[in-house]
Protein backbone atom coordinates (compact mmCIF):
# COMPACT_ATOMS: atom_id res chain seq x y z
CA UNK A 1 0.00 0.00 0.00
CA UNK A 2 2.57 2.69 0.77
CA UNK A 3 4.84 1.40 -2.14
CA UNK A 4 1.85 2.02 -4.22
CA UNK A 5 1.43 5.77 -2.91
CA UNK A 6 4.82 6.25 -3.12
CA UNK A 7 4.82 5.41 -7.02
CA UNK A 8 1.88 7.85 -7.37
CA UNK A 9 4.37 11.17 -5.40
CA UNK A 10 7.35 9.43 -7.26
CA UNK A 11 7.06 8.80 -10.75
CA UNK A 12 9.27 7.23 -13.16
CA UNK A 13 10.95 9.51 -15.81
CA UNK A 14 12.18 5.89 -17.75
CA UNK A 15 9.40 6.72 -20.90
CA UNK A 16 11.34 9.29 -22.28
CA UNK A 17 13.97 6.79 -22.87
CA UNK A 18 11.68 5.06 -25.06
CA UNK A 19 9.77 7.80 -26.50
CA UNK A 20 11.16 7.33 -30.02
CA UNK A 21 14.81 6.17 -31.44
CA UNK A 22 17.65 6.50 -29.71
CA UNK A 23 20.66 7.55 -32.33
CA UNK A 24 24.16 5.66 -31.35
CA UNK A 25 27.43 7.01 -32.78
CA UNK A 26 30.39 4.81 -33.28
CA UNK A 27 33.75 4.78 -34.67
CA UNK A 28 36.46 2.69 -37.09
CA UNK A 29 39.62 2.89 -36.20
CA UNK A 30 40.77 -0.15 -37.85
CA UNK A 31 38.48 -2.73 -38.35
CA UNK A 32 35.45 -3.04 -35.42
CA UNK A 33 33.22 -0.70 -34.82
CA UNK A 34 33.13 0.68 -31.42
CA UNK A 35 30.18 2.83 -29.41
CA UNK A 36 31.46 6.23 -29.22
CA UNK A 37 29.78 6.95 -25.73
CA UNK A 38 31.06 3.44 -23.67
CA UNK A 39 34.65 4.23 -23.94
CA UNK A 40 33.65 8.06 -23.11
CA UNK A 41 31.71 7.27 -20.08
CA UNK A 42 32.49 9.72 -17.06
CA UNK A 43 32.63 8.08 -13.27
CA UNK A 44 29.60 8.61 -11.55
CA UNK A 45 29.79 9.94 -7.69
CA UNK A 46 27.85 11.90 -5.51
CA UNK A 47 29.63 15.08 -6.72
CA UNK A 48 28.01 14.70 -9.88
CA UNK A 49 24.56 15.62 -8.14
CA UNK A 50 26.09 19.66 -8.24
CA UNK A 51 28.72 19.54 -10.56
CA UNK A 52 28.06 17.70 -13.44
CA UNK A 53 30.38 19.25 -16.36
CA UNK A 54 31.23 15.47 -18.03
CA UNK A 55 27.92 14.56 -18.05
CA UNK A 56 26.16 17.92 -19.48
CA UNK A 57 29.07 17.21 -21.98
CA UNK A 58 27.60 14.35 -22.87
CA UNK A 59 24.11 15.35 -23.38
CA UNK A 60 25.26 18.40 -25.61
CA UNK A 61 27.23 15.61 -28.02
CA UNK A 62 24.36 13.81 -27.87
CA UNK A 63 22.05 16.30 -28.67
CA UNK A 64 23.93 17.38 -31.55
CA UNK A 65 23.54 13.73 -33.13
CA UNK A 66 19.76 14.25 -32.80
CA UNK A 67 20.06 17.84 -34.41
CA UNK A 68 22.45 17.00 -37.21
CA UNK A 69 20.21 13.62 -38.31
CA UNK A 70 16.67 15.70 -38.39
CA UNK A 71 19.27 18.76 -40.71
CA UNK A 72 20.56 16.02 -42.55
CA UNK A 73 17.07 14.17 -43.71
CA UNK A 74 17.11 14.80 -47.53
CA UNK A 75 20.01 16.27 -48.59
CA UNK A 76 23.02 15.55 -50.62
CA UNK A 77 26.43 13.94 -49.22
CA UNK A 78 28.23 18.30 -50.21
CA UNK A 79 25.11 19.51 -48.11
CA UNK A 80 25.92 17.43 -45.50
CA UNK A 81 29.23 17.55 -45.15
CA UNK A 82 28.50 21.81 -44.86
CA UNK A 83 26.70 21.33 -42.04
CA UNK A 84 27.86 22.70 -39.18
CA UNK A 85 26.67 20.03 -36.65
CA UNK A 86 28.46 17.57 -39.27
CA UNK A 87 31.81 19.73 -38.39
CA UNK A 88 30.91 19.66 -34.41
CA UNK A 89 30.73 15.51 -34.85
CA UNK A 90 33.98 15.45 -36.58
CA UNK A 91 35.48 17.80 -33.81
CA UNK A 92 33.75 16.46 -31.26
CA UNK A 93 35.29 12.52 -32.05
CA UNK A 94 38.70 14.39 -33.02
CA UNK A 95 38.91 15.99 -29.23
CA UNK A 96 37.86 13.33 -27.34
CA UNK A 97 39.66 10.19 -29.01
CA UNK A 98 42.61 12.29 -30.36
CA UNK A 99 42.40 10.66 -33.33
CA UNK A 100 42.71 11.85 -36.82
CA UNK A 101 42.39 8.43 -39.19
CA UNK A 102 38.14 7.37 -38.54
CA UNK A 103 35.36 6.85 -39.90
CA UNK A 104 31.56 6.79 -38.09
CA UNK A 105 28.62 5.93 -38.49
CA UNK A 106 25.41 6.54 -36.72
CA UNK A 107 22.75 3.77 -36.01
CA UNK A 108 19.36 3.60 -34.36
CA UNK A 109 19.07 1.73 -31.01
CA UNK A 110 17.54 -1.51 -33.06
CA UNK A 111 21.30 -1.69 -35.37
CA UNK A 112 20.16 0.02 -38.24
CA UNK A 113 22.70 2.41 -39.99
CA UNK A 114 21.24 5.51 -41.10
CA UNK A 115 24.37 7.38 -41.86
CA UNK A 116 28.09 6.31 -42.99
CA UNK A 117 30.93 8.72 -42.50
CA UNK A 118 33.64 9.36 -45.69
CA UNK A 119 35.96 10.35 -43.79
Amino acid sequence: MLSSMLRVLLPSWNFFDRAGDQFELQIQKSDSWQNFFESAQPPRNFSNLFLNGPYNLRLAYKSNIDRFMSEAQGLTRTEIEALESYQFILRMISFERAISDYKFRIILSNGEEVFRSDV
